[in-house]
C-alpha cells in the first residue's frame, strides 16, 4: 500500500493491491453535507487511475455524499465503486464493533440514513 494524499497527488490518495494481486486506487474526501462529489471530479480521478496509475479498479470515498451525475458515472464502471458517508460509518463499524465498542457518527451520516450508532453497533456486534 501507498498513501499519497497531498497536493499534486494527481487525484489519487491511496494505492494498493487486493487479494488477488490487482491494483486499487483510491481517493479519498472529506466534505461535510450539503457538498457532494459531483461527476466532473469522479471522471478526472478514475482517467488518473487509469491512465497514469494504470489501476485494475478504482474507489472514490466521501464523508458526504455523490452527486447523480457521479453517480450515474459510476453505473457504466464496473471498475469503480462509489463510497459515500454513510456506507463508510456502516463498513468502519462493522469492522470495529465488538461488545463496548462506541461508535460515533459526528457528521450525521447515520443518522441522515434513518440510523442510530446504537443500532450499527449492535448490528455489528450481532455478526
Amino acid at each position: 500500500m501507498r498513501v499519497t494524499g497531498r497536493s499534486g497527488d494527481l487525484s489519487v490518495d491511496i494505492t494498493f493491491r487486493d487479494g488477488d494481486g490487482k491494483s486499487v486506487a483510491v481517493q479519498c474526501k472529506r466534505y461535510t453535507p450539503p457538498a457532494r462529489v459531483g461527476s466532473v471530479e469522479v471522471q478526472q480521478f478514475l482517467g488518473m487511475a487509469k491512465l497514469h496509475q494504470n489501476a485494475d479498479s478504482a474507489l472514490y470515498v466521501t464523508t458526504s455524499d455523490h452527486t447523480r451525475g457521479a453517480l450515474r458515472l459510476a453505473a457504466q464502471h464496473n471498475d469503480l465503486t462509489l463510497i459515500n458517508g454513510l456506507m463508510l460509518a456502516k463498513l468502519l463499524a462493522d469492522i470495529s464493533a465488538a461488545p463496548g465498542t462506541t461508535v460515533l457518527d459526528p457528521l450525521g451520516a447515520l443518522r441522515d440514513g434513518g440510523l442510530s450508532a446504537a443500532q450499527v453497533a449492535a448490528d455489528g456486534c450481532a455478526r
